[in-house]
C-alpha cells in the first residue's frame, strides 16, 4: 500500500520541489531532464540515486510518471520504462494533486455500488488503482463473453458497456477523482 507521507528529507524536498515549480510554470519535466539537472553542479548526484529518491515519491503517491501520454502503474511496465534510458526523455513526471475527502468519497461510493464490496486502499491514488484493476477485470470478462457471441447472441448487449468502458481505464488519478463522476453515473446505468 502507498503510504501518504507529506514531509520529505532534503534530497527528497529538492526532487518534489523541482517537480513542482515546473508544474506551476506549465513545463513538463520529463525524467531525462530531473537527471541532467541533479547530476550536474552543485548536487552531482549519480543517476541511480536519482531514479530511488523518484521512487520514493512515486510509491508515497506524490508524483505521477507517464508514457504516451498515460499513467504507468507499479509494475513490469514501470520498472522497465525506468530501466531503459531511451525512454527517459518520454517519461513525464508530475506532481500528484491533492484531492478533497468528498472526491475521495464519491469515488469509494461508487467502488463499492459498483462492484459490490469495500475497497481495501486508504489513500486515493490506492483507490484509483484498485478501481482500475476492477473496471480492467470486468473490461477482460466481457470481452471473454462477446468471443461467444456467434452461439449466444444476446452477448451482443455487452458491446455497450464495452465501448463504455474502454476510454475509461487508462486514465490519470485526478482524471478519477475530478472528471470519473459523470461516467460513474452511465457505468451504474449500464450495470443495472
Amino acid at each position: 500500500f502507498p503510504v501518504t507521507i507529506t514531509t520529505h528529507n532534503e534530497s527528497e524536498g529538492e526532487l518534489f520541489n523541482f517537480i513542482k515549480s515546473k508544474r506551476e510554470q506549465t513545463t513538463r519535466v520529463s525524467l531525462k531532464a530531473l537527471i541532467e539537472k541533479f547530476e550536474s553542479k552543485p548536487y552531482g548526484w549519480y543517476p541511480p540515486a536519482i531514479l530511488c529518491i523518484l521512487a520514493k515519491l512515486f510509491a508515497r503517491g506524490q508524483v505521477e510518471i507517464r508514457l504516451d501520454g498515460r499513467v504507468l502503474p507499479v509494475g513490469k511496465e514501470l520498472t522497465d520504462a525506468l530501466l531503459n534510458t531511451r525512454q527517459h526523455p518520454n517519461l513525464i513526471l508530475s506532481q500528484v494533486e491533492e484531492f478533497s475527502p468528498a472526491q475521495v468519497r464519491r469515488l469509494k461510493d461508487f467502488f463499492k455500488n459498483f462492484v459490490e464490496q469495500p475497497n481495501r486502499a486508504n489513500d486515493a491514488k490506492g483507490l484509483v488503482g484498485e478501481t482500475q484493476d476492477e473496471l480492467k477485470k470486468l473490461l477482460d470478462t466481457l470481452t471473454t463473453y462477446t468471443k461467444e457471441q456467434r452461439q449466444y447472441p444476446f452477448l451482443s448487449a455487452l458491446t455497450p458497456v464495452i465501448t463504455a468502458l474502454q476510454p475509461v481505464i487508462n486514465k490519470s488519478v485526478a482524471w478519477y477523482l475530478t472528471e470519473f463522476e459523470n461516467e460513474a453515473e452511465s457505468l451504474m446505468v449500464l450495470k443495472e
